[in-house]
């Protein structure tokens, strides 16, 4: 199976491969789970740099795992 596949906007089409489910982590915290590969967003090495692209990665705990979710 692939890993460190990058991540990006594309039309709806119903597919596994566009379903995320949000788990929470804990600290109002979660990791956001493919539901076509059990795998996690993730940024790579924990970057905070600009245009980072963000991947799908096997779950390994890292806060680089953990996300917000904020009302805009």
């Amino acid at each position: 199976m692939w890993t460190n596949v990058q991540i990006q906007q594309f039309p709806s089409n119903g597919g596994a491969n566009q379903h995320w489910r949000c788990v929470s982590v804990g600290d109002d915290r979660f990791k956001i789970v493919s539901q076509s590969s059990g795998k996690v967003l993730d940024v790579p090495y924990g970057s905070a740099d600009d245009y980072v692209i963000i991947q799908q990665y096997a779950d390994n705990g890292g806060t680089n795992q953990q996300w917000r979710l904020l009302r805009v």
